[in-house]
């Protein structure tokens, strides 16, 4: 609640995306475990020789998914 508070009263656009939407857009699977989302992130971004927790798999997937989302509005005009 309050991230969305400050967001708004900032006029700072925000964008909420589901677990299943960040995994879809790393792994084409909306059920993907907590393994699969970390070693895709890590392809993704040709991470190789980089260990990553759970956590910042998550966070750097949350931030592909909206990448794409952006990529995708400027596509479609939308």
């Amino acid at each position: 609640g309050v991230v969305i508070l400050a967001s708004a009263l900032n006029k700072v656009e925000l964008f909420e995306y589901t677990p299943l939407q960040i995994k879809k857009a790393v792994s084409s699977f909306g059920r993907a475990d907590k393994t699969q989302v970390q070693t895709m992130v890590q392809m993704l971004l040709q991470l190789k020789d980089v260990s990553l927790t759970y956590d910042e798999a998550d966070a750097l997937a949350a931030a592909i998914c909206h990448l794409q989302h952006r990529r995708w509005q400027m596509v479609t005009g939308g």
